[in-house]
């Protein structure tokens, strides 16, 4: 194995670059050490470098991606063999500590968010620990790709359809067609038989989100007349909304639709604060909800891909090499604008040219 690989480091005050680092090597005997063979950019990924978000710096990004086991710790030479592929969780975690009894597995205080509180995967190799909680074996005739958003964008529309207390057949709102939106829509119309609503800005999201078959109706949140198509559509506003962007606009949208007695859901992580009317929302007895989802029906979902229920391959909308990474930041919205009809930036291994 060589003694250098390229990685995407966060330095701290909006600042990233792709560098030359030491190979990961085994730590615990848990751990396993992977060839990055697909990583995603996300969300969270550009508040952390634009300064909104927690992390320790310097560290490598990432926190959605594919390995092939390279090397792998005395305790779990049983469980893992040098050559399978597996998807791996955005959190890894002991199980064992407060913080994993408790469910904000999160925050566990023997492991954490890769590319947040450990090293994390936008890099030529990673070392995974506590391997045996977060490690899914990518099944036979199954590339990586299909199941690599699974552990997070799919997982966390998971958790807020949990959240929200979402039954089959339920009406239920969207708001935002990020990966995460769309992956909500996804589950909710594949898995839960939901009548879907989707509320975004971009025509073109909404238009996609109609023509794969995930939302029944489509509502552009520019309209002026938006609040009134949701009371038209539902009757009495939506019973159920989930919210995945996380701004003081959508939120609004969300308080303005709910039913009287209905659920928000929101699944975001925050770049600031925002307001809530609780003096007018009070009168609608409506209930919010929030939190970072916990690693949930992975391999539930994974298996609905190896089924062919499940498919999200439609959002990996672009795709560079780790050469490039910083080019699929930018992509992705890095400077503050996003490439209009970019779901996912998919980042491959290095090339070497």
């Amino acid at each position: 194995m060589k003694e250098t690989m390229k990685g995407l480091v966060y330095h701290g005050n909006k600042t990233i670059s792709l560098d030359d680092l030491p190979m990961p090597k085994i730590e615990k005997p848990d751990d396993v050490i992977g060839r990055v063979t697909a990583s995603a950019i996300c969300t969270s990924d550009i508040h952390i470098v634009q300064g909104h978000a927690p992390a320790k710096a310097p560290l490598v990004l990432g926190h959605e991606f594919c390995i092939e086991v390279v090397e792998v710790g005395e305790a779990v030479k049983e469980q893992y063999k040098v050559g399978e592929h597996y998807v791996v969780a955005p959190l890894s975690f002991c199980g064992q500590c407060d913080m994993c009894k408790l469910g904000r597995v999160g925050r566990c205080e023997n492991g954490g968010g890769f590319g947040i509180f450990q090293s994390g995967a936008q890099a030529e190799y990673i070392r995974v620990s506590n391997s045996r909680t977060c490690m899914y074996k990518v099944p036979d005739g199954v590339k990586d790709e299909e199941v690599l958003l699974v552990p997070d964008m799919l997982a966390t529309g998971l958790f807020g359809i949990k959240q929200a207390g979402v039954q089959k057949g339920d009406t239920v709102a969207v708001i935002g067609l990020g990966p995460v939106g769309f992956c909500t829509c996804e589950l909710l119309k594949k898995i839960y038989e939901c009548n879907v609503i989707a509320i975004t800005r971009q025509q073109e999201s909404l238009e996609k989100a109609k023509r794969l078959g995930i939302a029944d109706e489509i509502v552009n949140a520019t309209d002026s007349e938006m609040v009134g198509k949701v009371l038209q559509i539902t009757g009495k506003g939506a019973p159920i909304v989930i919210e995945t962007t996380g701004n003081q606009t959508t939120m609004e949208t969300a308080f303005n639709i709910v039913a009287y007695g209905g659920m928000i859901s929101t699944v975001a992580v925050f770049g600031g604060p925002i307001s809530v009317p609780f003096h007018t929302l009070v009168y609608k007895n409506a209930r919010i909800a929030m939190g970072i989802q916990r690693a949930e029906g992975i391999a539930d979902m994974i298996q609905y891909v190896k089924d062919g229920v499940i498919d999200t391959t439609f959002a990996l909308t672009h795709k560079v090499p780790l050469n490039d990474i910083i080019k699929g930041y930018e992509l992705f919205g890095l400077n503050g604008k996003r490439t209009p009809g970019c779901i996912k930036v998919v980042v491959t291994p290095w090339e070497d040219r």
